[in-house]
Order: C-alpha cells, then structure tokens, then sequence
C-alpha cells in the first residue's frame, strides 16, 4: 500500500478532496483489501457532499486509483473499492522487487522459470 499512496499523492496533489476520499478508502482497506463503504457513508464520515464524494470517485477510478465493481454478498449486492495497481509507477512495484528473476528469487507454486507471468501485475 506505501507504493499505492506514494503514486496516489503524486497524481493528486493539491485536490484535497480526491486525497481525503483515497485516505478513507485506504483505512478501510486494511482489514478485508478492499472497501465497502457507500457513498453517503463516505459523505457523512469525511463531512464532503455527496456529489463530491461521487465525483471524487469517478475521478479515482479514471485516474487508476481505484477499481470499482459489484459483487454479491449472501443474495445482496455490494459494491466493493480496491486500490489500483495502475496508478503505480513499475520503478515503484514495491519494496525489494528484484529487477530481474534468478534462481534466489522466490515464485509461485508451479512457476518454473521467468516468463510474463511473474511481472509485478500478476504477482
């Protein structure tokens, strides 16, 4: 996550309320990976109007901050918020990413030598 909001501040500096809206999202991520809060919840908890909120997030998800989608919980839909990894620059693919892969490199189950599979996106 320090890549993510490193990217994050870098693309939005000086719009507070697209930060004040990726903060929120990133608090609310720690326990699940995502967030699922609504809009008015996020309203109501940051003090921004709602089409404020609604903006910010359509401005995050075109910017690559944010990925949003619907999902179904027990019969229920709702709506989920990941951070992207798209916003991140590829120098910035987290801490110790190796530059290139070797035989000391630790892979995925079944990953047998280096291919395109093993870049940061589908790790």
């Amino acid at each position: 996550m320090f890549a993510w909001r490193c990217a994050t501040v870098a693309k939005l500096k000086r719009k507070a309320t697209l930060l004040s809206v990726a903060w929120l999202i990133d608090c609310l991520c720690w326990k699940k990976g995502y967030a699922y809060a609504t809009d008015s919840y996020i309203s109501q908890v940051l003090g921004i109007q709602l089409n404020h909120v609604q903006a910010a997030l359509t401005k995050l998800e075109q910017d690559g901050a944010i990925i949003r989608a619907s999902v179904s919980d027990n019969g229920k839909p709702q709506r989920r918020i990941w951070p992207s990894t798209k916003i991140i620059p590829p120098e910035d693919w987290g801490y110790g990413y190796p530059r290139r892969l070797d035989s000391r490199c630790p892979r995925r189950s079944g990953a047998t030598k280096s291919s395109a599979r093993d870049t940061p996106s589908n790790i």
